[in-house]
């Protein structure tokens, strides 16, 4: 079962723009929490985040919601590695991915860039603002792409 967690984390006054959809992948309870928190900043962006805490959980997600980005996790008991990404991909193709690795698996990181990921951060490796302009980048990328089609 996915669970949502939606907060505003600042927003410009007067300016209508929904928060930035996020859909965190992640199985780790404390992980989860501390990437929230981590986005949870004096930042001029609103969020919303949902979570989920397998690649059949985001799958159900994808297939009900539409999100700007997605944070996964590498290390998913039902999807280890690029078989996460290329999961999350075919459900939700051009949205992009941010992948989550852990500290020495540059391997991995390479195969999920070459998968199509966006970007791969190392847990514990990054600070608040490292993660939101990775995710930012992310989105314009997208919007940019979409622009020409």
């Amino acid at each position: 079962m996915f669970e949502s967690m939606n907060w505003t984390s600042g927003g410009e006054e007067g300016l209508e723009v929904g928060p930035i959809a996020i859909l965190l992948v992640e199985d780790n309870p404390k992980a989860a929490r501390e990437l929230r928190e981590k986005m949870n900043c004096n930042c001029s962006d609103p969020i919303s985040i949902t979570l989920a805490r397998s690649v059949e959980e985001a799958e159900q997600t994808l297939s009900e919601d539409r999100f700007d980005v997605i944070l996964l996790d590498l290390d998913l008991p039902d999807g280890k590695g690029v078989k996460a990404i290329r999961k999350v991909r075919k459900v939700a193709p051009r949205t992009p991915v941010v992948v989550l690795s852990e500290v020495g698996d540059r391997g991995t990181c390479g195969q999920a860039l070459s998968e199509g990921a966006y970007e791969c951060l190392i847990k514990n490796q990054f600070d608040p603002p490292v993660l939101r302009r990775v995710l930012h980048d992310a989105i314009k990328r997208v919007i940019g792409f979409d622009a020409y089609f």
